[in-house]
């Protein structure tokens, strides 16, 4: 709350101090729905909250700001991975890697110790997705490597009830594996219908799985009872698939002319908002 009605003041000092463009981050709504659900009665309150935030900076505008408003992500009712199955995912993982020490990133540390394992795995997880890494090699494994050296680790994750999907890359295929077996490339589109619109899941899945950076194996947790598994200690999450979180909007002005028909995801958005900076800048009122 603090950062909040600090970054609300620094918006309003910088528009009187003609600083162009401005963009903030107004914290408070996320943190409460990671806390108790979007759509717990704090959350709502915070929400009320924010539009006070937006109005207060809509009333404060000079030299002919124009205003816009980007909700980031949405978010889901969620369930976290230790509640449904019983135990940590670094501990599930630990025993389905004997003799490797796994290390959640901002979480526990399992299976062998650290000086003695004969390999170490770090999984970053980020509400309903959960990235791997062997991190003694140098670049990303492919499904071919995860498969000959852990030959039961993609099997194992892919049965856990709790988990829906787990995404590898192999050459330039995209892999997918359920506890029904493995589909390539466009072949998941059906199984994606499942989450939303096949379409724009697979085509944001393949991008994510195109970075170098992505994780060995990247694991999604499956929607129970109306909630989704997430690895973290969360009673709301993001960052993965399905449901509210893939719906993120921008309000704006209708004489403004933003186009986000084609828009699927952020980076497309970039494009959208630097233009109307510069033909904003091109005609100054």
């Amino acid at each position: 709350m603090f950062v909040h009605h600090l970054t609300r003041y620094a918006v309003v000092k910088a528009m009187r101090e003609g600083y162009s463009p401005i963009y903030a981050g107004f914290y408070a709504y996320d943190e409460t729905g990671h806390a108790f659900g979007p759509a717990d009665a704090s959350s709502r309150r915070i929400l009320r909250h924010v539009d006070h935030t937006i109005r207060r900076v809509a009333a404060a505008r000079r030299h002919g700001y124009e205003l816009v408003v980007l909700s980031d992500h949405g978010q889901v009712e969620t369930r976290p991975f230790r509640a449904e199955n019983g135990k940590a995912f670094g501990e599930v993982l630990a025993a389905m890697l004997p003799g490797f020490h796994v290390k959640e990133a901002k979480g526990g540390a399992y299976g062998a110790h650290e000086k003695d394992a004969k390999g170490h795995v770090i999984a970053t997880l980020s509400g309903g997705a959960a990235h791997l890494y062997f991190i003694e090699r140098a670049s990303r494994m492919s499904y071919a490597d995860v498969s000959n050296h852990h030959p039961g680790l993609v099997p194992g994750l892919a049965a856990l009830r709790e988990v829906a999907l787990v995404m590898l890359r192999d050459g330039r295929d995209d892999v997918f594996v359920t506890a029904a077996g493995e589909v390539r490339g466009p072949g998941v589109k059906p199984l994606l219908e499942a989450f939303d619109e096949p379409a724009v899941l697979y085509e944001q899945l393949s991008r994510l799985n195109s970075f170098a950076a992505c994780g060995d194996v990247v694991v999604f947790g499956a929607f129970l009872e109306g909630k989704q598994v997430n690895f973290e200690n969360q009673a709301g999450g993001h960052g993965s698939i399905g449901g509210e979180q893939l719906h993120p909007f921008v309000l704006a002005r209708k004489e403004l002319g933003l186009d986000v028909v084609g828009v699927t995801g952020a980076h497309q958005l970039h494009a959208v908002l630097s233009g109307l900076r510069d033909r904003l800048a091109a005609s100054p009122p």
